[in-house]
């Protein structure tokens, strides 16, 4: 759904259909929604109350995955341009806050979130949706 909205509305966010680009946008979105998405999943179904700690494995292990494509210098999963797919993971990422899932250990991919709370447009959506800034506080 992502390429296609950007396909539509937003072609500067997705490459172009049948490069090399195109297919690694692919490859990182199938890992955002099959691998780091979906490990989220028990944590929505915990018990109230419950020790959140080994919900949170799959999820830690899958941000270190991240941090470690983060960590070879680029901005963005793309490499220095901004896709569609930073801002799943930026959203999908957003949710550590609430479950109580650090960053620090994830220095990387702790700078590409403070990055992306930063661009205007997301600072937009963020206001207008009501939603604290949570990685560059003041």
């Amino acid at each position: 759904m992502l390429q296609y909205l950007g396909d539509h509305f937003v072609p500067a966010l997705v490459p172009a259909n049948g490069t090399l680009e195109r297919a690694r946008l692919q490859e990182i979105l199938n890992y955002l929604a099959a691998e780091y998405h979906k490990a989220w999943t028990p944590l929505f179904y915990l018990a109230k109350g419950a020790d959140a700690t080994d919900a949170q494995r799959p999820v830690i292990a899958r941000q270190t995955y991240l941090n470690g494509l983060l960590a070879d210098g680029r901005d963005y999963l793309l490499g220095n341009d901004f896709s569609v797919a930073d801002t799943y993971l930026f959203a999908v990422t957003r949710w550590s806050v609430n479950f109580g899932i650090s960053l620090e250990a994830q220095p990387a991919l702790q700078a590409f979130m403070a990055r992306v709370e930063a661009r205007p447009s997301v600072k937009a959506v963020l206001k207008a949706e009501g939603l604290p800034e949570l990685f560059n506080k003041a």
